[in-house]
């Protein structure tokens, strides 16, 4: 994965790299903007883990959630944006969540609903329990933070946020909750493409990453 740090806003820039580092490649960046050229960053590739023990807290909201009629669905071991993920993902008609924990057994409850008919350019919204903000800001997919218990109280706040930008998109494909969560990465991905931030693999220098 590559990315272009010229393109990334300072903010961005501090939550992908934190204070120090983004300090310390200021001035290399500098001149890359000055310049109009990219800068790109080699982040070194996960080592593959194994699956992993499912955490106290997942194990309730899974329950919670199959109580509240949602249907369960294989675990997904995924690398995500930037770290390792275990993912269980869980669907209703109108709305995937997915209970994520890391090696780390860092947990936390996200919810993914694909808008029929979006208004203000935003096509998903997501709402998350995870702590930190994800580094890198996207325009088609809108997120909030919501704390994920209670459990129902999580749901209904993620269900009034997707009110304010139109209505879900319904599932009724048992394949669908992973179309859903792929169409989320794909718009995610797109946007970052136009402005710049992925680059080709073929880009001939890189700056590596951690």
């Amino acid at each position: 994965m590559k990315l272009n740090l010229a393109a990334l806003t300072s903010t961005e820039l501090e939550r992908l790299l934190g204070m120090d580092a983004s300090r310390g490649v200021m001035s290399e960046l500098s001149a890359a903007k000055l310049v109009g050229k990219a800068f790109p960053y080699v982040f070194n590739p996960l080592e593959e883990v194994q699956a992993l023990s499912t955490p106290e807290e997942t194990l309730q909201w899974s329950q919670e959630l199959q109580d509240l009629g949602f249907t369960c669905h294989p675990l997904q071991l995924d690398t995500g944006f930037f770290r390792h993920l275990h993912q269980v993902p869980f669907s209703s008609e109108l709305m995937v969540v997915t209970a994520s924990w890391t090696p780390q057994g860092n947990a936390h409850l996200e919810a993914f609903s694909v808008l029929k008919d979006p208004v203000a350019g935003i096509n998903a919204v997501v709402t998350t329990s995870a702590p930190h903000v994800f580094p890198l800001e996207f325009s088609e997919v809108i997120s909030y933070k919501q704390v994920a218990l209670p459990t129902p109280h999580f749901l209904e706040g993620h269900q009034q946020h997707v009110k304010q930008f139109g209505r879900p998109l319904k599932q009724n494909h048992a394949e669908d909750p992973l179309m859903v969560l792929r169409l989320v990465r794909d718009l995610c991905a797109r946007a970052w493409l136009r402005r710049g931030v992925l680059l080709d693999e073929s880009a001939p220098q890189a700056r590596r990453g951690p």
